[in-house]
């Protein structure tokens, strides 16, 4: 008996692109391996890979003419699939036929309109793959709408660097872990998490789930099935399985979350801060220095340099602030350099805030806007109020120098230079490449 199978441009793709690039090559007969599963009656056409980490299952479009009476499951192997590939993508063929010759004893494969391609013998399907269908068929699952799922995927995703982050519905809460710092914040009620709704993953994860989503038509009435027990957890979607592990979350479920209070709210010239450190930092005294400073004091922001032979200070435009108080902190001129812009609408102005975390740490977080309730980056800093006084000597030596340069303008007729320290569009163009980088154009 011979059958055909073809698939179409995004079934094959599906194989190649996302099942095969899962598979464990090097576990021989359990995973390294993609099983096919056919079910005439249902007309269901399923394919599964994946490894120890996890399985994911993709239901394929049932081809019409197949003439299938009773269930039909093999296995081909992730070496033949893969030189399948290789051939299929030099040939630029629109579909993927496997030629099926059935007997009661072997399933030969061979691959139609690829002339190089050779048989295959079918082996039975992974017995781990098996297992996985069975699974899925009993356990239970706990459900959200699928575009629900979207902004709470999306909101998760505004937490850059991210490792993992643990979404619990009970307690209405998202926990996030970045570089190693586990922070725990409140989930907007516009995201309409329910209370059985509870889960953890990592980025990677959260990545795939959020590409194949956005692959998917779906109806207002579809729905993400999520599913937790001891060793894993399953999302399903749409045609769409995926299976992943919870076993490299036991180190980030026995920390605790770092708490912070707030204690500057300001919004201010992100552009002119970073050109004028990016200027200083061409000097190489500069570049070696510790001591470098965030001087608050009366409203104002002031980045101040301090070394042996170098005093400089520039005082950033202000638009807002939440305490003139005045406080001084440490902070490594390089890392301010580095920071990106998240809301590029409003490029003009960057929200920062310094925070205080309860093990006695600083850092200037920045936000999206000023309604955001997380920062999307942030810098250490280290309160350094004890030279309060010496940074304002700085600060009015600086004053006072534009004072006089502007009274010698004035003596000898010139025109006060209005210098063009930074070209915006050339900055915007910079911040720009730098969001794309960072994937900053899907939040």
């Amino acid at each position: 008996m011979t059958e055909h199978l073809i698939f179409n441009e995004k079934d094959t793709n599906t194989i190649f692109l996302s099942v095969l690039k899962a598979t464990n090559t090097k576990s021989v007969g359990l995973y390294d391996c993609i099983s096919f599963f056919i079910e005439p009656k249902s007309k269901l056409l399923s394919c599964v890979g994946g490894s120890e980490l996890g399985l994911n299952r993709y239901k394929l479009s049932y081809p019409d003419d197949l003439n299938l009476k009773k269930d039909l499951s093999f296995s081909l192997s992730s070496e033949y699939l893969t030189e399948i590939k290789r051939l299929y993508k030099k040939s630029e063929l629109q579909s993927l036929i496997l030629k099926l010759d059935i007997s009661n004893k072997q399933i030969v494969v061979d691959v139609m309109q690829v002339a190089p391609a050779r048989q295959h013998i079918a082996s039975e399907p992974s017995p781990k793959h098996i297992e996985f269908c069975e699974k899925l068929s009993a356990q239970h699952y706990n459900t959200i709408s699928m575009s629900d799922f979207k902004n709470l995927a999306s909101y998760a995703n505004e937490y850059r660097p991210m490792d993992c982050a643990e979404v619990s519905g009970i307690a209405q809460t998202i926990k996030v872990q970045s570089d190693g710092n586990v922070h725990e914040y409140d989930l907007p009620e516009r995201l309409n998490v329910t209370k059985d709704i509870n889960f953890v993953l990592n980025s990677e994860t959260l990545k795939q789930i959020t590409n194949s989503i956005e692959s998917i038509d779906s109806d207002s009435d579809a729905e993400v099935s999520i599913s937790i027990d001891e060793d894993m957890t399953t999302f399903i979607f749409g045609d769409v399985t995926i299976e992943k592990s919870n076993a490299e979350f036991h180190e980030f479920h026995q920390k605790k979350s770092i708490k912070f209070t707030e204690k500057i709210c300001m919004t201010f010239d992100l552009y002119e801060f970073k050109h004028e450190i990016e200027a200083q930092l061409r000097l190489s005294s500069v570049k070696k220095s510790k001591q470098n400073y965030l001087l608050i004091d009366k409203g104002q922001l002031t980045v101040i340099i301090s070394t042996e032979q170098n005093h400089w200070s520039k005082t950033i435009f202000v638009h807002r602030i939440s305490d003139k108080a005045t406080h001084a902190y440490l902070v490594d001129l390089h890392k301010v350099k580095d920071v990106f812009i998240a809301d590029i609408t409003s490029a003009d102005q960057i929200t920062a805030k310094v925070l205080s975390y309860n093990n006695g740490e600083f850092i200037l977080g920045f936000y999206k806007n000023e309604t955001s309730g997380h920062h999307y980056t942030s810098i250490p800093l280290s309160l350094s109020d004890n030279e309060i006084k010496k940074l304002q000597d700085i600060k009015i030596v600086e004053k006072n120098k534009q004072r006089e340069n502007q009274e010698l303008n004035e003596k000898l007729g010139h025109d006060e230079p209005q210098l063009d320290f930074f070209n915006k569009t050339e900055a915007i163009k910079t911040v720009k490449s730098e969001e794309d980088e960072f994937g900053l154009d899907d939040i």
